[in-house]
């Protein structure tokens, strides 16, 4: 999972990070790997804290697409 977020981070640093549609496509991208990686077998803390990175890259694609998204979505 750290890998995918590390690719995120320079991915946005090579592109400037000033596309918020190209943008919020990488935070969707990066959210969906996340949801695929395997659980099996996997501390269960660590699943919970991938759900919620991966909620958090979806709520941040939201907000960049125009959506209104709650506050409490990056809790």
């Amino acid at each position: 999972m750290n890998s995918a977020l590390d690719d995120l981070k320079a991915q946005g640093e090579a592109k400037g990070g000033k596309n918020y549609s190209r943008s919020a496509i990488y935070f969707d991208n990066y959210a969906a790997r996340i949801e695929k990686l395997g659980i099996a077998e996997v501390d269960p803390l660590l699943v919970q804290y991938g759900t919620s990175v991966a909620s958090k890259l979806r709520a941040m694609a939201g907000s960049l697409k125009g959506l209104q998204v709650s506050l409490d979505a990056y809790d």
